[in-house]
């Protein structure tokens, strides 16, 4: 994180910018709760301390979702980003080669980024005549791009300096980051490179983009959005696809790939009947018109201890029948 300024002393902590300081970061706690971490606090007990707290800010979009333009060496393994994209609701990532064969040109969409990170520390000037230190992180934004956000943030304090004014600059991230760096038709992501001390010198060095493996950084975006997904899926009130009852979200059952979602009720009974019946080949999703098969995890949290061992056994007889009839058709050629 950026430094800057001095340390407080004894007269900061009968100050009015030691009271002002206190009172922002109430303020800041109330609203932001679980998004805000406090890492240190300013004391009279410590005459070096200062208040520092890092926020995590989720970016509003453009639309309902957003659309993600990966390039990538060939050589890069997409099968994780491919799992996990088949998780959530946007489908796998259209992969294709770029016309010189060198790199994957990845698309996918999301209904929601990672959150920026803002760490801010409170020097003993603040708010009276100096602004927040600060440093911005994404793992989506490239160094450009953060050091035009600090500039603006910087812009902002010039036009109403001696203000507290974190909570402002946090809600104008929140709310325009998207448009002021014109990511509305969507976000493109591409390795980081090496730049020489000419482009490196026009990098704000609070500026401090997470993007340098790529890879991870998709993957960990895609995390973020399967979590977003279900979490806005369990607070929602949804229609279960067999009984028709309408219940809150976290009652029901989705299931990978097809998405379509049931009431535990009518799940445990729908695996219950063919585990009995000895017909768990047929163990799909209860949609007519949907083949997926229902998830081990599924089935292991709907039966009881008989009926998962059951439902084993017979998984494993339907898998070796399979692999017989498959070596038969090798071996003769049928």
């Amino acid at each position: 994180m950026a430094t800057g300024g001095a340390g407080p002393d004894t007269d900061f902590f009968g100050s009015e910018n030691y009271q002002d300081q206190n009172d922002e970061l109430t303020v800041l706690q109330s609203i932001f709760e679980d998004k805000m971490t406090i890492l240190s606090e300013a004391t009279p007990d410590d005459p070096e301390s200062i208040h520092a707290l890092q926020i995590r800010i989720p970016v509003n979009l453009a639309g309902d979702n957003v659309k993600i333009e990966a390039w990538l060496p060939i050589e890069t393994d997409m099968t994780h980003t491919e799992t996990l994209c088949s998780n959530t609701g946007n489908g796998r990532p259209n992969l294709c080669r770029s016309d010189s064969g060198r790199r994957w040109h990845s698309t996918f969409t999301l209904a929601q980024l990672t959150p920026l990170e803002m760490n801010v520390s409170f020097p003993v000037d603040y708010p009276g005549c100096a602004p927040p230190i600060f440093t911005l992180s994404c793992q989506w934004l490239d160094g450009t791009q953060l050091s035009a956000l600090c500039r603006q943030l910087d812009a902002m304090w010039g036009e109403m300096p001696q203000q507290p004014i974190v909570f402002t600059w946090v809600d104008w991230l929140q709310n325009e980051t998207i448009c002021f760096l014109g990511l509305e038709n969507g976000v493109v992501m591409t390795p980081h490179i090496e730049q020489d001390a000419d482009f490196l010198s026009t990098i704000d060095p609070r500026a401090l983009p997470m993007s340098c493996d790529l890879l991870q950084a998709i993957v960990t975006i895609l995390r973020y959005n399967m979590m977003y997904e279900m979490e806005k899926f369990q607070k929602e009130n949804h229609d279960c696809g067999i009984c028709f009852d309408n219940r809150p979200g976290r009652e029901f059952y989705r299931i990978n790939g097809c998405f379509h979602h049931f009431c535990h009720d009518c799940l445990a009974g729908y695996c219950h009947t063919h585990v009995s019946d000895g017909t768990v080949q047929l163990l799909t999703c209860p949609d007519i018109d949907c083949k997926n098969p229902i998830p081990p995890n599924i089935a292991r949290d709907v039966l009881d201890d008989k009926d998962f061992v059951r439902y084993e056994r017979l998984i494993l007889q339907v898998s070796v029948h399979l692999h017989k009839i498959y070596i038969l058709i090798i071996v003769t050629g049928v």
